[in-house]
């Protein structure tokens, strides 16, 4: 019976470059700090954008409670805890729970819960999420973090 090989002098240069890719797949902790720099950045543009539609306007309660408190009169910011917690990796109320194939950035800030309920916590802006994808594929495909 007769034998075809399909072999080319690249064919196992190749083939190493299909199980890295497998390999580098299969666990993303090395991309995680990256990730979470992106999605800090994005939050900060969140903040930095004000209410931008996402927070409704705050009641008159509110208004008035900042006033007599001497707090800034800035949706979503009374001591910033909030948004240091979600925009300075590393603060010590940012969670980032880093495994294989998963991330879980979010706050340990417990009012935070409260701010706007309509609101998920963290959305990731288009712009986040085409920059959080770029970093995955680059890893996947290229081991570049």
């Amino acid at each position: 019976m007769p034998e075809i090989r399909m072999e080319s002098p690249d064919h196992r240069r190749i083939a190493g470059n299909v199980d890295a890719m497998t390999r580098r797949a299969r666990d993303l902790r090395p991309i995680w700090p990256a990730v979470a720099r992106e999605l800090a950045a994005g939050e900060r543009r969140h903040f930095a954008a004000g209410r931008a539609g996402l927070w409704p306007e705050a009641k008159d309660s509110t208004v008035r409670r900042k006033a007599r408190a001497n707090l800034p009169n800035v949706l979503m910011r009374a001591r910033g805890d909030l948004e240091d917690s979600l925009t300075v990796v590393g603060n010590r109320n940012m969670v980032l729970d880093a495994r294989p194939l998963s991330l879980r950035f979010t706050t340990r800030v417990l009012h935070a819960r409260w701010q706007n309920p309509s609101r998920p916590l963290v959305v990731a802006a288009k712009v986040t999420a085409r920059r959080v994808s770029s970093i995955g594929q680059r890893w996947i495909a290229e081991g570049r973090r």
